[in-house]
């Protein structure tokens, strides 16, 4: 049976890849920072109409020691997963010169070297059985806007590990890809102001935001055997976004 291992599967994008990934008949091994007790009780719900099996593991992605330790509990699951989703990440989006540089280095952190780190754990358990590994990038790497030297940058960097990665993993039957979501219907957006969520609608082609269940569809269609041609891209998913 396919096994897929999310981080920061317990809200927003996360919870719907989790959700998606269940109605497929996948079992599930998702990572969250601490217990979510609904989140959990969702989980449980789950594993019950889609006769799968949902594992939580604990970690910090903010801390390389807790990332091993969350790590060595999954080691005790004893399963290799098929698809990766390295979802988990943290929004930063001072101007460079207002940040602090002790706060990006925690946005990258987060966002790309805890990644790698889990990326280099699960891509070796891989190596004999192939797989697929998405990473949820963001269009804000790929366009010009200020205020990118924290998050936007971290993305960027995850797309270049992606393509990297694709590369290097691609003998051993492992597709490496990125999506990278534009504007998405989540607790992020609607709690962004009026004025910008306005300016970032009216700067998409189809003059709306994505619904999280449309970029996990993606997801699920890169983790499959139907999307077996396509390896090492940067897919956006953006409904037509320019800046």
């Amino acid at each position: 049976m396919n096994t897929l291992f999310i981080t920061g599967g317990n809200r927003g994008l996360g919870l719907e890849i989790v959700k998606k990934f269940a109605s497929a008949k996948y079992n599930i091994i998702v990572s969250t920072r601490k217990q979510y007790a609904a989140f959990e009780q969702a989980c449980r719900e789950l594993e019950e109409v889609n006769d799968i099996t949902v594992k939580h593991i604990y970690m910090d992605l903010s801390s390389r020691e807790s990332i091993v330790e969350g790590l060595k509990c999954f080691a005790d699951l004893k399963v290799t997963p098929t698809v990766l989703v390295n979802n988990a990440s943290m929004p930063y989006d001072k101007i460079a010169l207002m940040s602090k540089i002790s706060d990006i280095e925690l946005c990258f952190q987060v966002n790309y070297f805890a990644a790698v780190q889990i990326t280099q754990y699960i891509a070796r358990k891989m190596l004999r059985t192939g797989g697929s590994i998405i990473n949820i990038s963001s269009v804000s790497s790929l366009i010009k806007q200020p205020a990118g030297a924290g998050y936007s940058a971290s993305k960027a960097a995850v797309n270049v590990f992606t393509t990297s990665l694709a590369q290097e993993l691609a003998p051993f039957k492992i597709r490496v890809n990125a999506v990278a979501p534009g504007g998405m219907r989540t607790e992020m957006f609607e709690s962004t102001n009026e004025v910008n969520k306005d300016m970032l609608v009216g700067n998409t082609a189809l003059k709306r935001v994505g619904e999280p269940e449309e970029i996990a569809d993606l997801v699920l269609y890169l983790a499959s055997d139907r999307s077996s041609f396509i390896n090492g891209q940067i897919i956006r998913i953006d409904g037509g976004l320019v800046l």
